[in-house]
């Protein structure tokens, strides 16, 4: 819940951004994507897939600015933070694939993974 909420501030602080440079902006309306039970592996690729993309999108927003302070700001405001959220969910992806390929200790190494994760939240 805490990533979800630090996307959406990132979110509120481009659009604040953009505001108060006159540039009139929205929060685009994002849909839930609704799908089955899907396995942890599939799930933090997805993640990884998504960062890249907005990385992608920030460093063409950077590309196409003639405007150096809004470069400045798109690169320490976000694509710093992008890059660490890459690589941590890169690390978490090489972890989870050791992970799978042994099935007499997979539901072991879960528990230990789901331990991992929380132990970083705090």
């Amino acid at each position: 819940m805490a990533a979800s909420d630090e996307e959406r501030q990132h979110a509120v602080t481009l659009l604040e951004y953009m505001n108060k440079r006159g540039i009139k902006a929205q929060m685009p309306v994002v849909e839930l994507v609704k799908e089955e039970t899907r396995k942890p592996l599939d799930v933090v690729r997805a993640a990884l897939q998504f960062e890249k993309d907005v990385t992608a999108n920030l460093e063409a927003l950077f590309a196409c600015s003639d405007d150096a302070h809004m470069q400045h700001f798109i690169q320490h405001e976000f694509l710093s933070e992008q890059v660490d959220a890459i690589k941590q969910l890169a690390d978490l992806v090489t972890q989870l694939e050791r992970l799978v390929k042994n099935e007499a200790t997979l539901h072991l190494g879960m528990h230990l993974f789901d331990q991992q994760l929380l132990s970083a939240k705090q």
